[in-house]
């Protein structure tokens, strides 16, 4: 279980590099709607995330990619969503 010092660390880490704007002028400037992917290749993902130093896992059935980190009393799960070449994100804490 995670502290809730712990937890308001974190929030606090996100909230001073402005995380939610960050985010948001990202996908705004890296996504082109009028040329999203249709069909996509989840080999080549896995191996994009390999080449980045990331060890996703598929979860099946659908379109879902799985990370998990331990780093020392916190673990993080990072799950995200590929559709159409869009990238929707969880962070479990």
């Amino acid at each position: 279980m995670i502290s809730n010092n712990t937890e308001q660390q974190v929030y606090r880490a996100f909230d001073n590099i402005n995380f939610s704007e960050r985010y948001k002028t990202i996908f705004k400037k890296y996504n082109d709607f009028e040329n999203m992917m249709t069909r996509m290749d989840k080999s080549k993902n896995i191996a994009t995330f390999k080449e980045l130093g990331y060890d996703f896992k598929i979860f099946s059935p659908g379109q879902y990619y799985n990370f998990e980190e331990q780093i020392e009393d916190v673990r993080f799960k990072l799950s995200l969503r590929i559709n159409k070449g869009f990238i929707t994100e969880y962070i479990y804490i």
